[in-house]
């Protein structure tokens, strides 16, 4: 039940969020972002590809939520439902800025590493991408 509400919820947002932004670049401001000539604009067939990809990986990323609802269900983990159970709003914010920082630059590092190790790169993208003909 927790995924299919991830995965309705995750479709929903990033097609609004990105039907918007293509909208706001390619209709409404459609000569602001290439008009210096520096960028092209990208291919029907690009953005498709970037659609698809998109839609496939998120079949992954909506099983990370799933995960920890299974880790708090399970008791595995503990989940306060008030900033006094923490012990205030001092290790609130703490907690708060240690958990995205480390998030943060977890997922900076991912990415970067992506991009540099080409075996890594060639084979993780590979998976979600469709096979060309």
């Amino acid at each position: 039940m927790c995924y299919s509400r991830n995965l309705i919820s995750g479709a929903f947002i990033y097609y609004v969020t990105a039907g918007l932004f293509h909208f706001h670049v390619y209709v409404l401001d459609r000569d602001g972002v290439f008009r210096s000539g520096q960028r092209r604009r990208p291919t029907w067939e690009t953005i498709k590809d970037q659609i698809w990809l998109a839609q496939r990986s998120m079949f992954c990323y909506v099983a990370l939520p799933v995960f920890s609802d299974w880790l708090i269900e399970g008791g595995y983990t503990y989940t306060y439902y008030s900033v006094s159970e923490i012990g205030g709003f001092g290790w609130w914010l703490f907690l708060t800025l240690v958990y995205f920082g480390t998030v943060e630059v977890g997922i900076y590092w991912m990415h970067r590493t992506l991009h540099t190790n080409k075996w890594l790169y060639k084979n993780l993208t590979g998976f979600f991408r469709p096979a060309r003909t």
